[in-house]
Formats: structure tokens, C-alpha cells, sequence
């Protein structure tokens, strides 16, 4: 391992708390070997003396404020001083480093694809985020940079996106990332399917607020985009396969079973399952490391895809899932039952008690996590599996379903709520079935004659009548 000596010459300055001036050490290195030097430091494994980093990043910010330090030469010698081993950077100068990633941020425009990744590892390395200002200001560069960057870079800048503008992105950088994935799909690196994954991960989380009107431009190139790796299924990794899974059922991305005529649905899920194979495999590898939003994703999307999922996945799942069923979110519960209703796997009593005294926490004060599509999709994939919860928590998941609806109201989704509490033979509160009546009557009266009645009538039935 190599060891660094640093050349400096004598200067003065305001280094006292008095404001006094203090001989202090100005580094001899111009701004080209400062950042070379960083790089070999933090790449090479190179052995920094103790005092040397902040030493050196005090020099960066002198070359900063003379503008002798260009925004690419900023990011590479972060990038290189945040992965020297055995120091703490954030720690070590914090005053410094906030210096230097403000600087970053101002001149993020001028950053190319391999400066933005730089600041990217940068980011990474140090563990640190910025601000909502300073993320503001990088998302030009990160929509400018997006068509450029290679697989790893791509999967860099995904990962700290919420630093470099991309929570939530604009609808202009939305547009240019989602024309990405097809272009990481089809690329040769071997990181190329889990790029293109996070980045169409990205786009789905983000397109409904985004860009709410344009759903259905994005489902489309999210089918298109991801169309390629149908065939580099078995390149998938574990860490990004739960993802993919749901990336693949949403856009409709599913393997050519070749002629259907003729042949039962039965041989027809036979086809898929083997087709999907790769998948399942690498979503098995991952199970045991798995957290909630993940266990989630795999078992949701194979199920939509129409995977039948051999009894040893199921029993990893359950496994994996039974020790997070605490910290589990109310739409994470709903998928997990609904994955499971899909596969007709009905979990063992253990499992369905800490289940449910899940459920009962999420929809109790103050956490309220269950708006009225997780409500409908877990009471619906209950009622599949013959589960019947106890009274208190049914009645706690209604009036959770009810207080989100205040704050978002959604008359079909409260209507297909209703409907589907018919498979309990459950009678809610007065409070409750008064409430709903009272919400839906304007709603229903735009309706066609009909459907109205319908609706109207399957309420009257099911909801208690006021005396």
C-alpha cells in the first residue's frame, strides 16, 4: 500500500476563534493533482496519513472560491476522498464538505455523465443527502445526463436520485428516464437488467403523480422497454428480480407461450411458470434477505403474471415474511395476502394471528395506513382464503378506509369496499354505514339509472337502516 506525502507552504489567516490570523498550511497542488490524487487515494487504496483528507478538502475549497476547481474536477475528488478507508469524511469536516456540495450543486450544470456519476459515488460513499434546494438545482443535470450513462453509472444515480432531483422528478426528467429503459434493457453490461429495472421502477412510481393523464404512454413504454429481457431473465439478480416481477405484471410484459389454441388454462400457467423460471429462481435466492416491500413485490407479481409457485418458494416467503410482519405498511399487507389468495396458500394459525395483530396496528391511531384500496384488496384476498377476522379489527379497517377516503375521496373504490364486505356477512357500525350512505348519495345520483339502482339497493341491503 502506497503512502502519500503532501507538500505545503506557510500562509495566514483567520484560523482562531478571535478571528486572529494563524500561519496555516496551503497545499502545493494544482487542481488537476488534486484531483488525481484524490481518485488514486480513494480507488487505489492508497495510505493517507491522520489530518491529510481534511487537509485536502480544505485545499478544495480554496481552489473552489479562486474558480480554479471545475464542477467534473469537484465531483471526482469527492468521489475519491469519500472512499479512502478508515476515515470519516462527514465527521472529520463537516464544514468543508457542506462548502463543497454546495459548490457542486451550483455548478451541477456544467457536470457531464461521468461528473454526475462521480458525484453520485460521492453521495453514496459519504452517506449523506441534499437538501430539497440543493436536489433542485442538480435535476437539469440529471435529465441532460440520463441518455449517456452506462449500466453501473445509471444504477449509481438511482440510488441517491432523491439528492440529484428525483423526489419526485419533473415531468421533463420523468419523460427522458422512462425513454431509458429500453436502451439499458438491450445493453451488453451484465448490470444492464437490474439498470433497467430500477429505472422503470422509477417511472412507475412516479407517473401516477407526476403525470397522471399520461398513464397510459408510459405503461406503453414500459412494456416496450422492458421487452428485451425476456430473454436475459436468467442475468437477473436477486436484489432487483422482487422488482422486475412487479414491473413485468404491471406492463403486461409476459413470455410468448406460442400457440394457445387448444390448450387448458392449467398447461397454459405450466408454460408461464417455466418460461418465468429464471425469475422465480432469483426471487427464491433473495427471499431470506427480503424486506417488506420486496417480499411483497415477488409474490404479487409472479402471482399477476400467472406463476404457480412451487411449495418450497411459499414456505421461504412465509418464513421471510412471519419476521417482518411488525414493521410491514398497510399496502404491503394487503399484497402479501393478496400474493397469497393468488396462490391458494393459506397460511398456518401463527402466521394468521401475527398477521392480523398487524393489520390491527396499521389501522389504528396514529398510524392509519390503510386507504381504501389496501382495505378492499386484503378483505377481498381474505374472504379467498375462508379468513375471517374478529370483529374489533374488521370494524378498525373500515373506519381507517373511511378517515383516508375524508382526505381522498374515491366513490367507486368506497362502492367496491362495500361489495366486497358482502363475503363476511359483516354488519358495520351505524356510525360507519351512515357516513357511507350520506358520502355516496351525490355521487350515485350522477350515475346511469341502472347502475344506481344497483348500487343503491345492494346498500340498502347490506348497511343497517336508520329507525
Amino acid at each position: 500500500m502506497a503512502e502519500v506525502m503532501l507538500f505545503s507552504r506557510p500562509s495566514w489567516g483567520p484560523g482562531s476563534e478571535t478571528g486572529e490570523l494563524q500561519q496555516l498550511q496551503q497545499l502545493l497542488l494544482s487542481a488537476d493533482q488534486l484531483t488525481t490524487l484524490s481518485y488514486l487515494a480513494g480507488r487505489c487504496e492508497m495510505s493517507l496519513k491522520p489530518g491529510q483528507v481534511p487537509l485536502m478538502l480544505q485545499h478544495a475549497v480554496r481552489l473552489v472560491g479562486e474558480g480554479e476547481l471545475a464542477a467534473g474536477e469537484l465531483a471526482a475528488t469527492l468521489a475519491g476522498l469519500s472512499g479512502v478507508q478508515d476515515v470519516d469524511v462527514v465527521e472529520e469536516a463537516p464544514e468543508e464538505l457542506e462548502t463543497l456540495l454546495e459548490a457542486l450543486a451550483a455548478q451541477s450544470g456544467r457536470l457531464s455523465p461521468q461528473g454526475l456519476s462521480e458525484a453520485a459515488t460521492a453521495l453514496l460513499q459519504l452517506g449523506v443527502g441534499l437538501n430539497a434546494d440543493m436536489a433542485v438545482r442538480f435535476r437539469a443535470a440529471t435529465t441532460r445526463c440520463l441518455s449517456e450513462l452506462t449500466p453501473p453509472q445509471m444504477l449509481t444515480v438511482l440510488t441517491v436520485g432523491g439528492s440529484l432531483g428525483l423526489d419526485p422528478p419533473s415531468r421533463e426528467l420523468l419523460a427522458t428516464l422512462s425513454l431509458q429503459v429500453g436502451r439499458l434493457a438491450a445493453h451488453p453490461d451484465l448490470l444492464a437488467p437490474a439498470a433497467a429495472t430500477e429505472a422503470a421502477y422509477e417511472v412507475l412510481k412516479w407517473f401516477p403523480e407526476v403525470a397522471p393523464n399520461d398513464s397510459e404512454t408510459y405503461i406503453a413504454r414500459l412494456k416496450a422497454g422492458l421487452q428485451p429481457l425476456l430473454e436475459r431473465l436468467d442475468e437477473v439478480v436477486s436484489a432487483s428480480a422482487a422488482k422486475l416481477a412487479l414491473l413485468m405484471a404491471s406492463a403486461g410484459v409476459v413470455p410468448d407461450s406460442g400457440n394457445s389454441g387448444g390448450i387448458s388454462p392449467e398447461e397454459q400457467r405450466q408454460r408461464r411458470t417455466a418460461a418465468l423460471s429464471p425469475l422465480v429462481a432469483a426471487t427464491a435466492e433473495g427471499l431470506p434477505d427480503y424486506d417488506n416491500e420486496q417480499l411483497s413485490n415477488a409474490i404479487m407479481g409472479l402471482s399477476l403474471l400467472g406463476v404457480q409457485l412451487p411449495s418450497s418458494w411459499l414456505e421461504g416467503f412465509m418464513e421471510a415474511s412471519r419476521r417482518q410482519l411488525e414493521e410491514a405498511g398497510g399496502r404491503s399487507l394487503a399484497y402479501l395476502l393478496s400474493g397469497l389468495a393468488d396462490q391458494n396458500a393459506l397460511p398456518d394459525g401463527p402466521y394468521t394471528a401475527a398477521f392480523w395483530g398487524a393489520v390491527r396496528r396499521r389501522a389504528a391511531d396514529p398510524e392509519r395506513d390503510l386507504d381504501l384500496l389496501s382495505a378492499r384488496t386484503l378483505l377481498e384476498s381474505a374472504g379467498h382464503l375462508g379468513l375471517r377476522p374478529e370483529r374489533e379489527v374488521m370494524q378498525s379497517v373500515l373506519d381507517c378506509a373511511l378517515l383516508r377516503y375524508r382526505e381522498t375521496p374515491d366513490p367507486e373504490g368506497l362502492v367496491e369496499l362495500v361489495q366486497v364486505m358482502t363475503s363476511f356477512d359483516f354488519v358495520p357500525s351505524a356510525s360507519w354505514a351512515a357516513e357511507v350512505r350520506s358520502v355516496l348519495a351525490a355521487p350515485l345520483a350522477g350515475m346511469p339509472p341502472e347502475a344506481r339502482a344497483a348500487i343503491v339497493g345492494f346498500l340498502q341491503g347490506m348497511l343497517p337502516q336508520q329507525r
